[in-house]
């Protein structure tokens, strides 16, 4: 199974809240299941954003607390589009909702919803998720760039949560 590392609070906000937008500065032609995996690194500029622009402690307010160096989640790769024609998307109401569990009326989908989903979309190419949903218990391992299968014994874990 293919995943993909996004750092912190990205990760959580895929997977938890309303980010159905992944941004990067290449494409694939892969289309199916991901796994989601929280690299190492924190996001501090994202961070730091949020707390002054909106007030908000986006770490201490995630309902994933922002774990790292592990697969948090799974996610569905639909389409990958040039941040050029992500209004078209957006327009034909193609774009995915926001995740459907518990935490997406957590203040995790309020600051997705406060940096509005256009914001999510800086390109140059925006990765569209569906079907994103948490594992239970995340998965520690090290990740890799680019699309990458984690080791039998990491995927073994991740899929007795599936």
């Amino acid at each position: 199974m293919k995943t993909l590392s996004v750092k912190q609070p990205h990760a959580d906000l895929i997977i938890h809240g309303n980010k159905p937008i992944e941004n990067r500065t290449w494409r694939t032609a892969y289309r199916g299941q991901i796994l989601i995996h929280a690299s190492s690194r924190i996001d501090r500029d994202y961070v730091l954003h949020m707390s002054h622009e909106h007030d908000f402690d986006i770490l201490a307010e995630s309902p994933g607390g922002c774990q790292v160096s592990a697969i948090v989640g799974v996610a569905t790769v639909l389409d990958i589009v040039h941040v050029y024609d992500i209004d078209d998307w957006m327009d034909d109401g193609s774009l995915p909702s926001p995740c459907s569990n518990d935490a997406a009326e957590s203040e995790l989908n309020r600051a997705g919803q406060a940096g509005e989903i256009e914001t999510y979309a800086s390109g140059p190419w925006c990765w569209i998720l569906g079907d994103r949903r948490p594992l239970k218990r995340p998965v520690l391992c090290h990740g890799k760039l680019n699309l990458w299968t984690p080791s039998q014994d990491v995927l073994k874990a991740v899929r007795r949560q599936l």
